[in-house]
């Protein structure tokens, strides 16, 4: 009998096995390393749970795992007393093959002094870390290209009494973000201390104004460049900036010690939250975000005119429910994509009256052309402001004509954009002697 029916009942039992198997995996969610994990810990499951809100599904991989614990909006370390961060979102367009750019504001120290209050502060009590945990900065920026969003982070402040917490609180960080065709990322950002009164954005404030570029081609990959940071930043407290690819490489962009002189816990935040320092390029890297105004001539009544310049529409960033999207403005640039500097493989969008240059002359005269892309009018500027110029050295008797007709060439093919415009100065009094 038992031979009869075990056939019959076999099956049955892989079906329930089957089921129980589904059902098991059914709760489980995916760790970082692709693996299961049944029981969770109450983190890693708010994490998740934050990440589905912000993009209406579960995170997959390491790129989503590190966004997602960034957007927790809970606090997890015994020091911050029940006090919980406070979290901005923009959205933006994503880039393929970047993954994450994560930025950390950090103190060294374990204790500073609160110029304000003349407590003791709460400090980070670390040193650079590739893998830092968000909830251990001061303030947190992430630039997620996979997903499309730029998440600004800032943890309470914790004074202390005798070495320990005595009170916690959060203060909601400000940001404006814009963002280029290519890609890039302006992020302007500032966060004060929960225990001073917020006067002004820039100053005693953790503040910036920085450019996040994307790298050319996939991150992590053999041939492939990090993504770039420049821009201005306060000279304390400590930064570091990481790029996680979605490969699993890690890449450090930049890491920032305060200045040997104020990084300590009685200086540091009393002194280096009123000055800033250039990353890269500084403040050049923000002109592609602005624009410039050029007073009518008729309404200056002859007196002098200035230029004003002045930012570009920006994306408020808004809590993570209501998160803005960044508007994105055509910057000029570099083109990235598949193929060779002559393979045609990369689909292109153009608008009437643009002009396209090949990578040997794009390679050739980048400085150039980026200084153009800055402001379309600085040559003109360069040939009137020479020209005023040559003709009070002309009329004191200084300098030879240039016989008319005669050309007038000059190298442009230099390394920045200082030196393109002493050339340029070259070229205009060439110019401006061959033509009077």
């Amino acid at each position: 009998m038992t031979d009869l029916i075990q056939p019959v009942i076999a099956p049955i039992d892989r079906l329930i096995g089957g089921v129980r198997s589904f059902l098991d995996s059914s709760t489980r969610i995916p760790s970082v390393d692709g693996t299961s994990l049944i029981d969770e810990d109450p983190r890693r499951i708010a994490s998740r749970d934050a990440f589905k809100a912000m993009f209406g599904r579960l995170p997959v991989d390491a790129v989503d795992w590190e966004t997602a614990y960034a957007l927790n909006p809970r606090s997890y370390d015994p020091k911050y007393m029940g006090a919980d961060p406070e979290i901005r979102v923009v959205r933006i367009n994503p880039v393929e093959g970047q993954g994450v750019v994560r930025i950390g504001a950090f103190i060294r120290e374990d204790q500073v002094l609160n110029w304000f209050t003349r407590k003791y502060n709460s400090g980070d009590d670390r040193g650079p870390q590739a893998d830092f945990d968000p909830e251990h900065t001061r303030m947190t920026m992430y630039v997620d290209y996979k997903n499309g969003a730029v998440i600004i982070r800032q943890n309470p402040s914790i004074e202390l009494e005798d070495g320990e917490a005595v009170r916690a609180q959060s203060a909601v960080p400000e940001a404006q973000v814009w963002q280029a065709e290519d890609g890039s990322v302006r992020i302007r950002y500032s966060g004060h201390d929960a225990f001073v009164p917020s006067v002004s954005p820039t100053l005693g404030t953790v503040n910036g104004d920085i450019v996040v570029t994307p790298g050319h081609g996939v991150a992590g990959t053999p041939g492939s460049t990090g993504a770039t940071v420049d821009g201005t930043v306060t000279k304390y407290p400590w930064m570091e900036i990481y790029q996680h690819a979605p490969n699993g490489n890690k890449h450090t962009i930049a890491v920032l010690p305060a200045p040997a002189i104020i990084d300590n816990e009685k200086v540091g935040p009393n002194a280096g939250l009123w000055v800033n320092r250039d990353i890269g390029v500084g403040e050049k890297a923000i002109a592609p975000f602005q624009r410039t105004i050029e007073p009518d001539p008729r309404a200056m009544r002859g007196a002098p005119s200035v230029d004003l310049t002045i930012d570009q529409p920006f994306a408020e960033a808004g809590p993570v429910g209501n998160a803005p999207k960044a508007p994105v403005y055509a910057n000029g640039g570099d083109v990235r994509g598949a193929g060779s500097s002559i393979g045609d493989k990369i689909p292109a969008w153009l608008s009437d009256g643009e002009f396209v240059m090949n990578a040997r002359s794009t390679a050739v005269n980048r400085p150039f052309l980026q200084a153009l892309n800055a402001d379309p009018f600085f040559l003109q500027k360069m040939l009137a402001s020479r020209s005023e110029r040559s003709r009070s050295s002309a009329a004191n008797g200084y300098g030879g004509a240039v016989p008319s007709g005669q050309p007038a060439t000059v190298n442009i093919s230099m390394s920045n954009q200082e030196d393109i415009i002493g050339r340029l100065k070259v070229l205009a009094l060439q110019w401006e002697l061959s033509h009077s």
